[in-house]
């Protein structure tokens, strides 16, 4: 399904991540003191500005649920037979580990189990016509590892944003055969957030992320809106676009609530949907239209842990 990426291409992709990421390490702008705040990475799609406090591992992780169809359509607009294909993706759990390392530097892991089902019809995708017979499969286990750095660039300044840097890399054999990549797939991106009002904050980021099997980067952008309900509640807001080259741009939407149940621990729940049925008209459909997300729903926590004062 995905062609091979030649590894001297990657490599240098992974060496460019690791120069920029140690650069922004050294050159980070003056910060203002760590504040005591919490803030997870989690839920949504949006990384946050936020970074480990030195000496803090944030432990974050959750259960999601993910549904895909796809129903061509006759140019004319009437349906042609209904679905051709539905997927649904568990992620049970979903990790990520948050190490403050020094002022503003994070460490990161991640990692999740996924269960993934579908349902086919092979005549479509062989030829472009419905034949009434449905295939059916699953697989389940690991997917990737990946570790990255998180970079606090500059604090937030009347109009100029809080900024962070991301980067990560996906590492070939560290999942199940099924979920496994060929080489390591980087990525790189830039957060921002800004606090119109003392109980409002807007956060957005884009970034470009490869997949491990081909030269061309995905890429990606999102932004939220979050409101403080009260001193423990917040209501969000977000939107998220992902660009795939040649492709169709998919967009999705999702809301969410997290709730602090002391300084240490939130909890977090999120539904989502995705936007219009990109590719529907189209005889060759692009694979990211056809597992583009009807919806998605995901629960989960984020606990803090100081490991040393």
């Amino acid at each position: 399904m995905r062609p091979y990426i030649p590894m001297t291409r990657i490599h240098q992709r992974c060496v460019f991540c690791i120069m920029l990421a140690l650069s922004m390490y050294s050159f980070t702008f003056p910060l203002a003191a760590q504040q005591s705040m919490f803030v997870p990475e989690r839920p949504g799609q949006t990384w946050s500005t936020g970074v480990a406090g030195a000496g803090y591992l944030h432990i974050e992780g959750g259960l999601s649920m993910d549904r895909a169809s796809f129903t061509p359509a006759r140019v004319e607009g009437t349906f042609d037979g209904g679905e051709v294909f539905n997927n649904m993706v568990w992620q049970v759990p979903a990790m990520m580990l948050r190490l403050g390392i020094r002022e503003g530097v994070e460490l990161r892991l991640a990692g999740m189990y996924m269960v993934n089902s579908w349902r086919y019809d092979p005549e479509y995708f062989a030829r472009g016509r419905r034949s009434g017979t449905v295939e059916e499969d699953e697989a389940s286990g690991l997917n990737v590892f990946s570790v990255g750095i998180k970079t606090k660039l500059s604090s937030e300044r009347g109009w100029f944003p809080e900024s962070a840097f991301l980067v990560s890399v996906a590492l070939p054999s560290s999942a199940s055969s099924w979920f496994d990549i060929a080489q390591p797939a980087p990525d790189i991106a830039m957060s921002f957030s800004h606090t119109p009002a003392a109980d409002l904050s807007l956060g957005y980021c884009g970034g470009l992320s490869w997949d491990g099997f081909t030269p061309t980067p995905m890429g990606y952008a999102s932004a939220m809106l979050a409101l403080d309900l009260d001193t423990r509640m917040n209501l969000f807001f977000e939107y998220g676009m992902h660009i795939h080259a040649h492709d169709p741009v998919l967009h999705i939407v999702n809301a969410g609530l997290a709730f602090a149940l002391d300084e240490d621990l939130i909890i977090d729940a999120l539904l989502g949907f995705g936007i219009g049925q990109p590719g529907a008209t189209s005889l060759q459909p692009a694979y990211s239209s056809i597992a583009h997300s009807d919806f998605f729903i995901g629960l989960g926590a984020a606990y803090r842990l100081k490991l040393r004062k």
